[in-house]
């Protein structure tokens, strides 16, 4: 999820901000250890995301929080793209809502909370990359989400493959908006499949980062 604006609450005395080392993040945690947990999956990520030339140039925070007021309980993280601000529901407040999720309802909830940090970084560094013209939210949503299949554990994504998978090969014409709005877990799943297509992989990213191809779908 990109581009919503709420106020965040307080964290508390004990919160902890570190800037991560050898990149311009910073993470506002519970603690110390979920602070340096949070820049260990960014480090990874940004590993990932530079494979297919994604990168952060400019400052991103990030803040883990039980609860983001303001969004719905099926949200789980977001990120503001006009002030390169990152909010993730931490591993308690995932487990709370997980129920509500036909993506992440049976995966473990520190496994949901790093690959929701991929998942918001890939948007920030897609934004903070790509053209004008190729900033739309079926771009958006395809990098993020392939970023964050690729994060998970290869058992879970195995299993997303296969419950929300299709037989490949995977039309472009199915990673549009309303799948991602409405099947998020569809859609995650179809990406995935695509981007590990024969001649898709970094260089389709690539493709949608220069405005080379779209997803974009006008509705008639």
């Amino acid at each position: 999820m990109l581009g919503v604006i709420v106020a965040l609450p307080l964290i508390g005395a004990q919160a902890e901000t570190i800037t991560c080392d050898g990149n311009t993040v910073s993470v506002t945690a519970p603690n110390s250890a979920r602070a340096q947990s949070v820049c260990a999956t960014v480090a990874t990520a940004l590993t990932k995301l530079n494979q297919c030339d994604l990168t952060l140039s400019q400052p991103l925070t990030i803040t883990v929080l039980n609860d983001l007021p303001g969004v719905s309980d099926t949200c789980f993280g977001y990120y503001v793209c006009d002030e390169n601000r990152i909010s993730v529901r931490s591993p308690q407040g995932i487990a709370e809502v997980a129920w509500l999720s036909t993506l992440y309802q049976t995966i473990d909830p520190e496994i949901v909370f790093d690959s929701i940090v991929v998942h918001e970084v890939a948007h920030a560094a897609f934004e903070q990359t790509a053209c004008e013209e190729a900033l739309c939210l079926a771009n958006h949503e395809y990098v993020a989400y392939v970023m964050q299949m690729w994060s998970f554990p290869l058992p879970v994504r195995h299993a997303l493959v296969a419950r929300f998978g299709q037989e490949e090969p995977v039309e472009p014409i199915r990673l549009n908006e309303l799948i991602a709005v409405l099947a998020p877990e569809k859609f995650a799943a179809l990406a995935w499949q695509h981007f590990n297509e024969p001649e898709n992989g970094c260089d389709f990213v690539t493709d949608l980062v220069t405005g080379k191809v779209s997803l974009e779908v006008v509705w008639q």
